[in-house]
Parts: C-alpha cells; structure tokens; sequence
C-alpha cells in the first residue's frame, strides 16, 4: 500500500491489527471499516466482552473546554453509530469537558435507546 503517512492516521486495535485511515475520511467511513460485531474480547471469568476498540470520549463535550471538542449535538450521533457497528467500550473520565463528556455518553444511551448493559464503560479518576 503506498500512501503519504500525513494523509492517513493509523489505529492500531488490541495490538493485533494496523489500519491506516485516510484523515479525510469520515467518523462513519472509520467505523464500518471497522466492524466490531463479531470481534470481541472476553474479559477472563467475567463474561464481560469488549470490543477490541475502545471508543475515547475526550473529544465530546464543550469546544469552551477545548476548540477541538466536539459538542453534544455532534457527539450523539457518533456514539450512536459506534454501537451499531459493535464499538460497546467507551473510555471517560471526570475530566473530560469537566464531566461533559459521561453526561453525553448518557443522553446517547437514553436518546438511541441503546441498553445499559450492552455497554462497557472504562473511567479514570484524576
């Protein structure tokens, strides 16, 4: 594959896997390239299964916290869209948009009637 590493950035999932995505292609392209469904990753005796990404919420929340955060309105649909591809972890912490972004993560829960308990969500305590 030849490519321009400036024009694509590269995500690499659960170490097993490098895709190169082109920065011009959008959130929703990213996603079905990526298709999780069938791809999770059993958490030992837990019976807990991630998806092998972990979708970071830093990015949604309030662009009056940083110019480059998404706002909520933008944030929902994207959510939405990782859980129908499979994405079930979503990474927050408190400090995101100062507690913006979990806010966010649950009006996507409520607003696209996605249950609860499908769901994985990863917290940092700062």
């Amino acid at each position: 594959m030849h490519f321009v590493e400036s024009d694509y950035f590269c995500l690499e999932v659960s170490g097993l896997d490098v895709y190169y995505i082109q920065v011009t292609t959008t959130c929703e392209e990213a996603f079905s390239l990526l298709d999780q469904r069938e791809n999770g990753i059993r958490q030992g005796d837990s019976g807990l299964y991630i998806s092998k990404i972990i979708l970071g919420t830093a990015g949604s929340g309030s662009s009056k916290w940083q110019e480059w955060i998404l706002e909520e309105e933008d944030a929902l649909p994207l959510l939405e869209h990782a859980f129908k591809v499979g994405i079930n972890t979503w990474d927050t912490a408190d400090v995101f948009s100062n507690g913006r972004s979990e806010e966010i993560i649950g009006k996507a829960l409520k607003k696209h009637n996605i249950p609860r308990s499908e769901i994985v969500i990863l917290t940092n305590i700062f």
